[in-house]
């Protein structure tokens, strides 16, 4: 699990996305939540517990859903329920094909709940770390689909208004592999909105929510977010996925961010020595500290990219599909093959 320094949503799960059951033990799983029924634990945070659950109707009817519940201590905490009524909010605004869609937000006697569409596949972090251990690099018109996909899906999110038509402001704060999920369809979608910020909710001087490895300058330093600061997080994965390793492995904090003013970005062509120089100029625009000089959107970021990495066309959602399948047959191995 990535670092996180947000002390108020320590260990937050993915929403949506089904994993091995973990967390509560099937003898203490609540058998219902609200008018759904209980099927396993997916995750557990500091914030709130993931369940996929299934919602069964007449003549057979029956519908999978991943939904996230405000742990029961926290039910009396006006701040704890306001932010989690701010992203069940947001989740249910955004509809795109590149975001897990949020589709109602219920209580019952256990407290609040998010219902979501529920995911089957990998987070794009397990993938790159089945494919690291073989030793392969998502291939090119996959690494594109990705950046296309939750380009738009930000772009989206960037551009959502409240009901009166005007701009919300939207940041979604935690682009990072774990919050990026590849379905067995061969879909991508962007997960978890529980740190977003809009122009109505304000940080708190000196809390800086996130994870350190994926955010922008600004973001570590606590200053004033708009958009561009999520186009910095997606150039972040970006070079992960062209490289198959981590930027910024290393400890990043508002301490250590001042002695590396220009974090020097690595030339991705050490491990990708076919990647062409466009691709390369699209990356140090993304992740240039200065924001005049960064893209102005997560479309433009994509856009780009799409055009740096001509004639390589955006991978199918089979192809995608079929990684991910291989992926999954994958994770339990230990010991790395051969290139490929």
């Amino acid at each position: 699990m990535d670092d996180e320094i947000d002390t108020a949503v320590e260990g937050r799960p993915a929403i949506g996305f089904a994993a091995p059951t973990r967390g509560a033990s099937p003898a203490t799983l609540p058998a219902m939540i609200g008018r759904y029924h209980v099927l396993a634990s997916i995750g557990r945070g500091g914030m709130a517990e993931v369940f996929l659950a299934e919602l069964r109707g007449p003549r057979g009817f029956r519908r999978q859903v991943a939904i996230k519940q405000l742990h029961p201590s926290l039910a009396d905490d006006p701040d704890s329920v306001a932010r989690f009524v701010r992203e069940a909010t947001i989740a249910t605004r955004l509809v795109h094909p590149a975001i897990c869609q949020g589709y109602e937000l219920d209580e019952d006697e256990r407290g609040c709940f998010i219902v979501m569409e529920h995911l089957e596949g990998v987070t794009l972090a397990v993938a790159l770390k089945v494919l690291a251990r073989s030793r392969w690099l998502l291939p090119l018109p996959i690494v594109l689909r990705v950046i296309r996909s939750l380009g738009g899906g930000l772009h989206a999110a960037h551009e959502l208004c409240d009901p009166d038509g005007a701009p919300l402001g939207l940041v979604h704060r935690d682009v990072t592999p774990s919050n990026i999920v590849l379905t067995s369809a061969g879909q991508v979608k962007l997960l978890d909105f529980g740190v977003a910020k809009t122009h109505h909710i304000d940080t708190q001087a000196g809390v800086v929510r996130g994870k350190p490895g994926y955010m922008s300058p600004e973001q570590i330093r606590g200053r004033q977010l708009d958009r561009r600061s999520d186009v910095f997080s997606l150039g972040i994965v970006l070079y992960e996925t062209l490289t198959g390793t981590r930027l910024y492995a290393r400890a990043r904090s508002p301490e250590t961010i001042h002695t590396l003013p220009d974090e020097h970005v690595p030339d991705p062509r050490a491990q990708r020595p076919d990647l062409p120089a466009a691709a390369v100029a699209v990356l140090d625009q993304a992740l240039a500290h200065d924001l005049d000089e960064r893209y102005p959107s997560a479309a433009a970021l994509a856009s780009a990219l799409t055009a740096a990495l001509a004639p390589a066309t955006v991978a199918a959602a089979d192809w995608v599909a079929s990684m991910v399948t291989a992926i999954r047959d994958r994770q339990g191995e230990t010991t790395p093959t051969a290139p490929s």
